[in-house]
């Protein structure tokens, strides 16, 4: 009954936003009848007007409605910073804060595509996702974790990490985990942690990143997984700071060109032999 009622208010939901012309008529459906919150909606207005607001549905709420999830996620960086000023003890680092970046989840399609790209890499090594391990930096709610380990979704790795440094995120990331219906699922894990220190590492691993740090923090975390990490793919989604790999030697092996940089990936790859 319930996933019938989302598929009912799925469809309604496609008539107002396809029916919509005016930024006004979309927030309002956003807002009052989502529960997406002003901010969100003001960023993303300035970002792309009407057609960003129609995308936050069709590659975020989307997901949320077909999983029972509440992965639709927007962290200011001034939340970061005032949090951690008066709440330290909710960051594993909270001077970490003073570079934090705004949290978004990711569109549903890039995160797919990443992953559909880095598990033919793979194959093509003889290698299947059951034998690597997925890394997802700056996880935030959680939601590649939980593509990466779906079973609609296909991919399966040997086990799914989301490293996030604010424990509020990582307590949200557990509830969409139980509420995916993955709650059993010993493969996943939500780790209050480090970026720049964690070496939970395996043999085989895939990394994703969308845009999660600033350059300082970046460095940091390349670093960490040059030493660390062994055989890595990096999925990097709206890459900021690629200059911080090709400078350390990572091999591009895939580049893309959307003019979107949400929907921009670029892949790394280290230690595979050749």
């Amino acid at each position: 009954m319930v996933v019938a009622a989302a598929f009912n208010n799925d469809i309604e939901y496609q008539r107002i936003l396809t029916e919509a012309d005016s930024v006004e008529e979309v927030s309002d459906l956003l807002t009052n009848t989502l529960g997406v919150k002003k901010d969100h909606i003001d960023f993303l207005v300035g970002l792309g007007g009407i057609e960003k607001l129609r995308e936050l549905y069709y590659e975020s709420i989307k997901f949320d409605l077909t999983y029972g999830t509440k992965t639709c996620a927007f962290i200011s960086e001034s939340i970061y910073k005032n949090t951690a000023k008066h709440h330290p003890e909710l960051f594993v680092n909270p001077e970490n804060a003073e570079h934090g970046v705004k949290h978004r989840a990711s569109l549903t399609s890039s995160i797919v595509d990443g992953l559909t790209i880095a598990q033919r890499m793979l194959r093509n090594k003889g290698i299947d996702t059951e034998e690597a391990s997925f890394f997802d930096f700056g996880t935030g709610t959680g939601k590649p974790v939980l593509i990466a380990q779906h079973s609609d979704f296909g991919f399966g790795f040997k086990k799914a990490v989301g490293i996030d440094y604010y424990k509020e995120v990582i307590h949200k990331a557990n509830e969409n985990k139980d509420l995916a219906g993955l709650g059993d699922d010993k493969k996943i894990q939500f780790a209050f942690d480090d970026a720049t220190h964690f070496r939970d590492f395996n043999g085989i691993n895939v990394a994703y990143m969308y845009n999660p740090f600033d350059a300082e923090i970046m460095k940091r975390v390349e670093l960490n997984l040059r030493k660390y990490a062994g055989n890595t793919l990096i999925i990097y989604n709206k890459p900021m700071h690629s200059e911080l790999f090709e400078e350390k030697n990572w091999k591009t092996v895939h580049k893309g060109t959307n003019n979107d940089p949400d929907k921009c990936i670029t892949i790394y790859s280290r230690g595979f032999e050749p």
